[in-house]
């Protein structure tokens, strides 16, 4: 009988595409905040966010967000970051065509995602 042999296991770590980044870097031009003040603040210079197929690990997204709600003072700062999103960031599962058609013939949100 043999042994198993022993495989090392890599640490994987949680990352967000760099878009993510740039729409709160565009949202903090609201309260006049430059990029180079938010970035400086975890450690990322501006050319970070240079490559657009680029990743950020979570905890990096994470302490962007704490230090931009931080640096504006607005505690709904997630809020106006929801609203400048475009589903298009997170892919197209669905045409919209398609979505439209099963909006208007479903009773509901859950009826129409489970057609």
């Amino acid at each position: 009988m043999q042994t198993p042999k022993l495989v090392a296991v890599e640490k994987h770590i949680h990352t967000v595409p760099v878009a993510l980044a740039l729409q709160l870097v565009e949202l903090l031009k609201r309260w006049h905040i430059p990029d180079v003040e938010l970035l400086s603040g975890v450690r990322l210079g501006p050319n970070a966010l240079e490559d657009p197929l680029g990743r950020l690990p979570v905890s990096t997204m994470h302490d962007l967000l704490e230090r931009a709600r931080l640096m504006t003072g607005e505690p709904g700062l997630g809020y106006y970051l929801g609203l400048q999103k475009r589903v298009s960031l997170y892919g197209y599962p669905v045409s919209y065509t398609h979505l439209d058609v099963y909006k208007r013939q479903a009773a509901s949100c859950r009826a129409a995602a489970a057609r």
